[in-house]
């Protein structure tokens, strides 16, 4: 990630959130809950097409006191490119990332009933390994 970048993931942030996809704690997606969340203790990389950003992830530790050979990750894929195989891509690549940062294991962490991420996962081998019931303190709307 480059310093220019932080603008259109912002932005990319915004949409998520406005979509249902994230519910910042106070329910407003502020930069610095952004920052706090996507991009402070991470590695971040960003998928370009045209001059445009359609894409993001991060890969960090997730448990770094306990197991920190195990990554989680999260996605973002823009409005206008999804469903076109970006999302694909980014899975693919940050496998790879995880790898040379020296994890061996990834998890993720998302609301299985209305993340379309789920199927991308299942489509890269992973499967639902357990369920936390009303985990979200806030649901979208």
């Amino acid at each position: 990630m480059e310093g220019d970048d932080l603008d259109p993931l912002f932005e990319l942030y915004k949409e998520v959130v406005a979509d249902g996809g994230a519910v910042p704690a106070d329910g407003e997606p502020t930069i610095d809950v952004f920052l706090e969340g996507w991009i402070r203790k991470r590695s971040v990389f960003v998928a370009w097409r045209d001059g445009e950003a359609v894409g993001t992830y991060f890969v960090r530790s997730n448990f770094p006191a306990f197991a920190a050979h195990i990554a989680q990750a999260g996605y973002i894929v823009a409005r206008r490119a999804r469903r076109g195989g970006i999302g694909t891509e980014l899975l693919r690549h940050s496998l790879d990332q995880a790898r040379e940062l020296g994890f061996s294991a990834m998890m993720f962490n998302l609301v299985l009933e209305s993340n379309p991420s789920r199927q991308l996962y299942e489509a890269g081998g992973f499967t639902v390994v357990g369920r936390i019931p009303e985990a979200r303190e806030k649901e979208p709307g």
